[in-house]
């Protein structure tokens, strides 16, 4: 997670890869772009925070 977010970048449609496989659960990455030397993953908040509420929950047993 970061603590702020100082801009935004736009990004064309044919510069977004397929997120890797990876061992770990990464669904609520959508995608991969590598833009002006710079690695961005593009990530779908409502699952990631929606997972994350999920986890927490199991682990407090409710």
């Amino acid at each position: 997670m970061v603590d702020g977010v100082s801009d935004f970048t736009m990004v064309n449609p044919d510069q977004i890869k397929p997120p890797p496989s990876l061992d770990c659960d990464i669904s609520y990455v959508t995608g991969i772009a590598s833009i002006e030397g710079r690695l961005m993953m593009l990530i779908d908040m409502n699952l990631l925070l929606f997972s994350s509420t999920l986890l927490t929950l199991d682990a407090l047993g409710t």
